[in-house]
């Protein structure tokens, strides 16, 4: 329905210890497309994010690299290459939510869902 549509769209806090948290992905850009970052590369990312700094420092058995999570992109310390990196939110299904949407009834929030509607982009 268009109100489970608008609802997995929001943006919440990504504090696990949040109910109703927004859970991420990360993702850097080969020449063959988006590939997912190793746990390894997310722990440094995520460790940097909670930090509020710009960057944060990742290797490989092979290689180390520089994460400028500002201007996001990946940078290879050795070799100087640049490859994108971004984070997408990971997709929740309106039957993963529902257990959440019931925690919300008789707040009036449900009544009437386009009051509670953020109009961007339209």
């Amino acid at each position: 329905s268009s109100v489970f549509n608008r609802v997995r769209r929001l943006s919440t806090s990504a504090l696990p210890t949040v109910s109703f948290h927004t859970t991420y992905k990360y993702y850097y850009k080969e020449a063959s497309g988006w590939l997912e970052c190793s746990p390894t590369f997310v722990q440094s990312i995520e460790e940097a994010l909670r930090q509020g700094v710009r960057e944060a420092h990742c290797r490989t058995p092979q290689y180390q690299y520089i994460l400028d999570l500002l201007a996001g992109y990946q940078r290879n310390l050795v070799t100087g290459t640049k490859r994108q990196i971004c984070c997408r939110p990971v997709f929740c299904s309106p039957v993963m939510l529902l257990p959440q949407l019931r925690t919300l009834a008789g707040t009036g929030y449900l009544e009437n869902p386009v009051l509670h509607t953020p109009q961007i982009g339209r």
